[in-house]
């Protein structure tokens, strides 16, 4: 997708997965992420690597003029 909203639209879910790949790719701890969307360590964690998964998935199925981000560091 070329927007986050392209990828999320208007599924909850997909935005709070996009919410915590932007926020751990910025360092926050995923135990603050955590408290930040009422959620545990370990759901965080599932939920940002589902959210990486998808996004790596679309991007490499994207045209290549689209230069996806690099999700790498948010393992």
């Amino acid at each position: 997708p070329e927007t986050w909203s392209q990828f999320a639209g208007e599924e909850r879910q997909r935005w709070k997965g996009v919410a915590c790949v932007a926020l751990h790719l910025q360092g926050w701890p995923l135990e603050r992420i955590g408290l930040a969307v009422g959620h545990s360590k370990g759901h965080v964690s599932r939920l940002v690597a589902e959210t990486r998964r998808e996004l790596e998935v679309l991007y490499r199925q994207a045209p290549p003029d689209v230069a996806p981000r690099d999700l790498a560091g948010a393992a």
